[in-house]
């Protein structure tokens, strides 16, 4: 995980522990129990001396289990992609009714089949296949077109950010 991250997790740690000691304070004062009695500095350095370590150290702790956590869910995702990208060797070859170019999009022959025999949707078919590929195996509208016909399906570099309502 990044330092700036951990760092920022320590930092509310820290503001917890602040809040905390400042409620005892307001509570003791209330009771009339003066500041500086004895009492409030023993809660005040075992909170600072005891419980901010304590604190620091299962904060990191715990960010370094989530980070592992993450990067092998990430590994798990990679492969998974990179499986289905071997699996992926039956061509669809759709022509652009826009621009005429042709575009060949490779899938499982299996969901192929399925989604030819069985009329099942494209996104049961093939779902691995991203928004703009599946809508080219409907439509045969290439992605360039997509672009231009949907602009706001896209940012500014080109890439997919999903769908936008536009009122009629």
């Amino acid at each position: 995980m990044e330092f700036e991250k951990k760092w920022r997790i320590i930092n509310k740690a820290k503001a917890i522990l602040l809040v905390v000691s400042g409620m005892i304070f307001t509570v003791l004062w209330g009771l009339g129990i003066s500041p500086h009695s004895s009492l409030l500095l023993g809660i005040g350095a075992a909170g600072i001396f005891i419980v901010m370590p304590l604190m620091l150290y299962l904060a990191l702790h715990v960010l370094d289990k989530i980070e592992r956590k993450e990067r092998c869910e990430q590994k798990a995702t990679d492969d998974k992609k990179r499986d289905d990208r071997n699996d992926r060797v039956y061509p669809i070859e759709c022509h652009c009714p826009q621009c005429g170019e042709a575009s060949v999009i490779y899938v499982r022959k299996a969901d192929y089949v399925k989604r030819i025999s069985g009329r099942s949707p494209v996104q049961n078919c093939f779902p691995y296949l991203t928004m703009p590929e599946r809508e080219t195996v409907i439509s045969g509208m290439c992605v360039e077109c997509q672009k231009r016909v949907f602009p706001l399906n896209y940012d500014k570099d080109g890439n997919w950010v999903g769908y936008h309502n536009i009122p009629f």
